[in-house]
């Protein structure tokens, strides 16, 4: 039995992925996706947040690549409101795509999907970190996503193999959070495999027990520049690398080594001559992961990429208090941004402005 867990994605009808990379996920049984965005009909408009989307017509696209279910726990699925949920459910569902990880309420929401394939049962469970605002979770009368970390997640069938895929850690970091090797060490041997997206780049792995942990695959097909009504700036240079882990129950799993375009929207395999440093690159980022959670935390204060943010906590008070509040300022700052953008392009003088905020600020460069 081979599956294919493929990291963020989001579709689009531009979407091309090398032949042989397609002809590798369809000699797998079948394939599971974070699928990072919600389908919308061109009539709608975000609400919720920035936006990001794809068009119901592109569902197709995930039977073209033999995904037969997708994660749909993420921070980017209530930019379109409850209403952008319910359709994502419908169109899934119309198209015979299972889904976890979320749901028209928060019951829907823990339940996991579940595949049977030659006569044995293969279970997914999904969730988001529940540091993110309250609008992004089902409630006992409210669509959404399943919150992170929750007991529910550990109740799973002993007769039955079992996958969690987490949406968790932060955007860009090279090092997964020190509370999510924490809570994903508690699970033991609870599941086969424990997956996890969110921060766009590949964030390195370990094993507990027999249950590999691999903390972010990073991007797979994400046209992330393209929000709402307007497009931003670039990801980092370390998110055009990615990773397929494809899950053997009769052999060594497998680990394919992939690249996206600048745009997020041609998929190939990582080119060879870069395959030695991806690898070196993140076996420094695999080995801290060895020691205790004191002395994680401990190297990831000090080697972590973006010093300045809040260390998410064991503590679900003490991030309801400071980690929430760092969220909710990052997204009124890109809420701004997006908006200005999209002004600016209005009146056509975007690449004027870029120009400008470029002498004075590094990353517009």
């Amino acid at each position: 039995m081979k599956i294919g867990f493929i990291g963020d994605t989001i579709l689009s009808n531009n979407l091309t992925v090398d032949d042989r990379l397609r002809d590798l996920l369809l000699q797998n049984d079948f394939n599971i996706a974070n699928l990072e965005a919600p389908f919308i009909k061109k009539s709608y408009r975000a609400t919720k947040g920035m936006g990001l989307h794809q068009l119901s017509d592109s569902c197709q696209i995930l039977h073209d690549l033999n995904i037969k279910g997708v994660s749909l726990a993420n921070n980017h699925l209530m930019d379109f409101g409850e209403e952008g949920l319910i359709n994502t459910l419908e169109v899934l569902k119309q198209n015979q795509i299972g889904y976890f990880g979320a749901g028209r309420n928060r019951a829907e929401s823990l339940q996991p999907l579940c595949i049977e394939h030659k006569n044995k049962s293969y279970r997914f469970y999904g969730g988001m970190q529940d540091y993110f605002q309250k609008k992004h979770f089902a409630g006992k009368k409210k669509a959404g996503a399943a919150p992170w970390p929750l007991k529910d997640y550990e109740t799973t069938p002993e007769d039955s193999h079992n996958f969690l895929f987490l949406h968790w850690n932060q955007e860009f970091e090279l090092l997964p959070e020190p509370a999510s090797k924490y809570y994903a060490e508690q699970l033991g041997d609870s599941y086969q495999l424990i997956i996890g997206s969110h921060a766009h780049c590949y964030q390195g792995a370990q094993i507990k027990g027999q249950t590999p942990i691999v903390y972010s695959l990073g991007n797979f097909s994400l046209p992330h520049q393209q929000y709402y009504k307007t497009f931003l700036k670039p990801y980092p240079a370390h998110c055009y690398t990615g990773l397929i882990y494809i899950w053997n129950s009769e052999s060594e799993d497998e680990l394919i080594y992939c690249q996206i375009d600048k745009n997020g929207e041609a998929v190939s395999f990582l080119k060879k001559e870069r395959i030695s440093d991806f690898i070196q690159t993140n076996q420094a980022i695999c080995e801290p992961l060895k020691v205790s959670y004191k002395d994680y935390r401990r190297h990831y204060q000090q080697n972590r990429k973006y010093s300045k943010r809040p260390v998410l906590s064991t503590n679900k008070l003490v991030n309801q208090l400071i980690f929430k509040g760092y969220i909710r300022g990052l997204l009124l700052f890109q809420k701004i941004e997006i908006f200005i953008a999209a002004v600016l392009d209005t009146f056509g003088v975007r690449k004027i402005f870029k120009q400008l905020l470029s002498k004075f600020i590094k990353r517009y460069q």
